[in-house]
């Protein structure tokens, strides 16, 4: 029953807005289908990023199969990209701190 409950909201998840943009950044032409387990280790977020922001391109990042420690690694360089970018890439953005909960707050200059 409770992994009746998890697929059902893997799949919700994977039809999400988010999934969907995500899915613009596979290639039409390599066949190639995104899966749930392709956004766990962070290989393919960061990807995405630096086709984006190129000047923040991560260069240690691993693709991996069972090391947790790794998988925490390449998502933390997603969050770190992702952070680069608004504040220094998005200039209407740069007085704020990222909270990676979704609230921006602003930043207290020192005197």
């Amino acid at each position: 029953m409770e992994s009746r409950v998890f697929l059902s909201s893997l799949d919700h998840f994977m039809l999400s807005p988010l999934v969907s943009w995500v899915k613009t950044f596979v290639p039409c032409d390599g066949g190639i289908h995104l899966d749930f387990s392709e956004l766990l280790d962070g290989v393919f977020l960061n990807d995405i990023m630096s086709q984006i922001n190129p000047a923040s391109a991560a260069l240690c990042v691993n693709k991996v199969s069972r090391d947790p420690s790794q998988k925490i690694h390449n998502l933390n360089l997603v969050v770190q990209q992702i952070k680069a970018y608004y504040l220094v890439g998005v200039p209407h953005f740069a007085p704020h701190v990222f909270n990676p909960w979704g609230v921006f707050t602003q930043t207290t200059k020192a005197a």
